[in-house]
């Protein structure tokens, strides 16, 4: 393919782009539409969507093409940090031919590939920096300045959609953990998904709660308490799945949804989380703090409410407490 093919199919890349982001599809489609086309139009192996959480700190990816870079799709950037974290706190986009070797390289655990060259933009409107656009390409000095042109109008472009899906995730989601706040259970869990005619695929729900919270916020205070919710938080988040939701329903109360799962998989999904709390390491000064949580598992009924469904749910927290802590109660 000659420079004019190339040039005439990555017009055509970004002119569909214009056109697709005028139709009513869902606002996971239209991102996920974003990254594939940006990653088309640059020639990327891997591409992502990265905006900022609530607290305007950090940088969450909600949206990728090709395979996430890392064995922790969730692995998170501060403002700042890195070279996607450079962009953000910037406003500037940012071209390296070899990005292990920048600087402003950070290197994260679990990483799958090398990273050869990287592209990225900012997605801004107006003063209010929203997050990131990034292509990967395994083999070095990938990327032109006729690229970074291009995914700086691809950004540009698609700067409103992504407003409107950071201002969406701000009031559906916690600033402390980061979990779905009790406004996003019903988008997770609508009633309708439980309550709709014919066949139904299972939904189980499991009802987790900190063991003895009030005694470890009294005894090392309400920063450490509000560490061992992130921490935990960040548990629960490791051991779902696509489709999955992690809800902070209460103050140390958390609600996992799980759509297509029945209870006796459900149970075995809590067991694992179980472990993994019981094995967080968290510590106050040179003391380590022992967190271990109670679970409840239902699974909902025919016509059952998601009220019902999480009161049912509750109710084998309740069991498990009573009965002596730090273990799964499936209901009924």
């Amino acid at each position: 393919m000659g420079m004019d093919d190339t040039r005439q199919g990555t017009l055509d890349v970004v002119t569909q782009l214009a056109r697709e982001l005028r139709r009513p599809y869902t606002m996971e489609e239209l991102l996920q539409l974003i990254v594939d086309s940006a990653a088309r139009a640059v020639g990327a192996t891997r591409a992502s969507l990265r905006i900022m959480d609530p607290s305007a700190t950090r940088l969450v990816a909600i949206c990728r093409s090709g395979e996430p870079l890392h064995l922790d799709p969730d692995a998170r950037f501060k403002v700042g940090e890195g070279l996607v974290g450079w962009i953000v706190e910037h406003a500037e986009p940012l071209r390296t031919g070899h990005a292990e070797d920048d600087e402003r390289f950070a290197e994260r655990d679990g990483r799958r590939d090398r990273v050869g060259s990287f592209l990225g933009a900012p997605i801004v409107s107006g003063s209010l920096r929203l997050g990131a656009l990034c292509a990967l390409h395994p083999e070095p000095d990938r990327f032109t300045r006729e690229h970074e042109e291009l995914l700086v109008l691809i950004c540009a472009m698609c700067a409103p959609v992504v407003e409107e899906q950071r201002f969406s995730h701000l009031t559906t989601m916690d600033p402390l953990t980061s979990a779905l706040t009790c406004k996003g259970l019903a988008v997770a869990l609508p009633d309708s998904r439980l309550s709709s005619g014919g066949r139904q695929m299972p939904v189980s729900v499991v009802m987790v709660d900190m063991d003895r919270f009030g005694s470890l916020n009294r005894e090392y205070g309400s920063v450490v308490g509000d560490q061992v919710l992130r921490e935990v938080a960040k548990v629960l988040a490791s051991i779902l799945g696509a489709g999955d939701a992690v809800v902070r329903y209460g103050g140390e109360e958390f609600l996992l949804i799980l759509p297509g799962v029945d209870r006796e998989a459900a149970c075995g999904i809590a067991e694992e989380a179980r472990h993994g709390v019981k094995a967080s390491s968290l510590r106050y000064q040179s003391t380590r703090i022992q967190v271990t949580a109670s679970f409840g598992v239902a699974e909902r009924r025919p016509g059952e409410s998601r009220s019902d469904l999480i009161r049912r749910a509750d109710k084998a927290l309740l069991t498990a407490k009573r009965s002596g802590r730090d273990r799964v109660v499936p209901a009924d």
